[in-house]
């Protein structure tokens, strides 16, 4: 994932990088990235928490999510994760995506939580699981490898 250059009224310093900013990002992402309409709840050193918001668009046969979709989601939580850990925008890129489906997502709100597992010098890795907005069932679950880029 290609990290756009910070909007020049971002309120972005050093010291913080929350959901307020976090939100801003995800809004200036590529099209099929803003597509599912993420709601950023919470960003921070320990994590980021987001909405996916009931999507007819992003639906496959059976009315479940697309898996397409639910890995866009997932890069996307890494991503956000990754930089609150580090607590200001980072230039990073995606290095070894995986995603495991248990269970069928259904259309309904979904919420994506991403945690970092581990900052090494020359990786990154991070994961995300994904449940209904009224239930804690895991129906899915991403890791990744990420590369900091100078």
């Amino acid at each position: 994932m290609k990290i756009p250059a910070p909007h020049p009224d971002s309120a972005q310093t050093d010291e913080h990088f929350g959901a307020r900013e976090a939100q801003s990002l995800v809004e200036r992402l590529a099209p099929w990235v803003r597509e599912p309409h993420l709601i950023v709840e919470t960003c921070s050193s320990a994590g980021v928490r987001l909405r996916l918001p009931a999507n007819a668009r992003i639906l496959r046969l059976g009315s479940t999510v697309a898996g397409q979709a639910l890995m866009a989601c997932a890069d996307t939580a890494m991503a956000l994760a990754i930089i609150g850990t580090y607590r200001k925008l980072t230039n990073i890129t995606t290095v070894s995506p995986t995603i495991d489906f248990m269970r069928p997502v259904p259309a309904a709100d979904v919420i994506v939580d991403a945690r970092v597992a581990r900052l090494g010098r020359g990786l990154i890795f991070a994961g995300a699981s994904f449940t209904t907005a009224t239930s804690e069932t895991v129906l899915a679950r991403a890791t990744s490898a990420w590369m900091r880029i100078p």
